[in-house]
């Protein structure tokens, strides 16, 4: 049977007692610091971390955790996916958020991971990783009740608006949207290529001198920090750079595309004074063979800006579907979101490097051109496109056989 193993925390133990009430089978155990999860731990199961006291210098826990333990998932609980170490760990395979306060519905599926078979576990772990399959449609709402009822009035716009007709003429040919950009981008001198491995290189020299400083106590806690944070900037530019030299080579694994973005957006705000409200759907599981975290990394910009274009209130509509067409099938995803912030730019300017530094500028500036590369290099594409005062990323990536 797989266990549930909940992480130090009040807050953890109060779920942990929670969940024992509402399903005395599931097998329940506390640790009292993380330290303990350097030792081997029998069976499969599920991890549950509060990731809002999470400290920056716990996450090579939990990283060596997952690595030597594949049967296990893990659960991240907060109120705040948006801090570093949070968006870090949801970039690891196997790890998924649940926002807190949980509600019944998380309960009684804590409760059937605690029931679930180990060998069922281990089998998703390595097919899917997912800590439960997604559902075939999706909507994703606020916690509060108070906005339930907003949320269901939003949810039956969206059947209207996306009804098949109109579902049809949104995905259809090109001609359908007046304003529109691909992504390809010419090609880099030769040597571009050799001058990011060198930065790469010294890139991880940085970041391997300043973790053994900070395990020997050399620099105070604010002070790394800040450091980790400034390197950790460092480091993920120039491994947006590495992806506009040479596209990432075509990834081997096979997994659920729509779990993947049902992840994402799991992590994602759902409250605060401009949190828009996401609108998730797909028409079953999509595979593909690919690469999963440098995917994670290519939607993870696109939502990004979606969100920083999405003021509270409104909608962002995310839907992936298998599409007919000429061989080999595909799944496409899009993305719409009002324009916000981009309104006036120029599509094929939004996707090129530094397009939208100055309008977003915690946005990497590679960040975007980055993604179209990673896609590309997947199998897929990247297209931006303008109609009706909203704006839409189109991703499309080869289904898998």
């Amino acid at each position: 049977m797989g266990i549930l193993l909940f992480g130090p925390g009040e807050r953890l133990t109060d779920l942990m007692h929670i969940v024992s009430a509402a399903s005395p089978r599931a097998s329940v155990r506390q640790i009292g610091d993380l330290d303990e999860l350097s030792e081997r731990i029998a069976g499969d199961g599920l991890l549950l971390i509060d990731a809002d006291v999470l400290p920056a210098e716990d996450v090579g826990y939990l990283r060596r955790f997952l690595s030597r333990h594949e049967g296990f998932a893990m659960t991240l609980v907060g109120e705040d996916s948006s801090r570093r170490v949070a968006r870090t760990l949801l970039r690891r395979p196997r790890a998924r958020w649940m926002h807190w306060p949980p509600d019944l519905d998380d309960v009684r599926g804590l409760a059937t991971n605690g029931r679930v078979p180990a060998a069922a576990l281990a089998a998703a772990s390595v097919s899917a990783p997912a800590a439960a399959p997604p559902p075939t449609r999706r909507e994703t709402a606020p916690p509060a009740a108070a906005d339930d009822l907003e949320e269901i009035e939003a949810i039956l716009d969206m059947d209207d608006d996306l009804s098949p007709d109109t579902e049809s003429a949104d995905l259809a040919a090109p001609e359908a949207a007046p304003a529109r950009a691909a992504t390809a981008a010419a090609a880099p001198p030769t040597y571009f290529r050799d001058q990011v491995a060198d930065l790469a290189d010294i890139a991880q020299r940085i970041e391997g001198g300043l973790a053994t400083a900070r395990e020997a106590g050399s620099i105070p806690g604010e002070q790394a920090e800040a450091l980790e944070n400034d390197v950790a900037r460092l480091v993920q530019f120039t491994r947006t750079l590495s992806y506009l030299s040479a596209p990432p080579p075509r990834g081997d694994q096979v997994f659920d595309l729509s779990e993947l973005i049902d992840t994402l957006v799991d992590a994602l705000p759902r409250k605060g004074p401009q949190a828009p409200r996401w609108l998730v759907r797909s028409n079953g599981p999509l595979r593909v063979r690919s690469d999963r975290e440098i995917l994670l990394q290519a939607f993870d910009a696109l939502l990004f800006v979606a969100e920083k274009c999405s003021g509270r209130g409104e909608i962002v509509r995310v839907q992936a579907t298998a599409v007919e067409g000429p061989p080999p099938p595909r799944v496409r995803v899009a993305i719409e979101f009002p324009e916000g912030k981009l309104a006036g730019q120029d599509p094929a300017r939004v996707v090129e490097p530094y397009g939208l530094r100055r309008i977003l500028p915690e946005l990497g500036p590679n960040a975007l051109s980055a993604a179209a590369g990673i896609l590309a290099g997947q199998g897929g594409r990247l297209e931006l496109r303008r109609g009706r005062g909203r704006m839409t990323w189109f991703v499309e990536l080869p289904l898998a056989p």
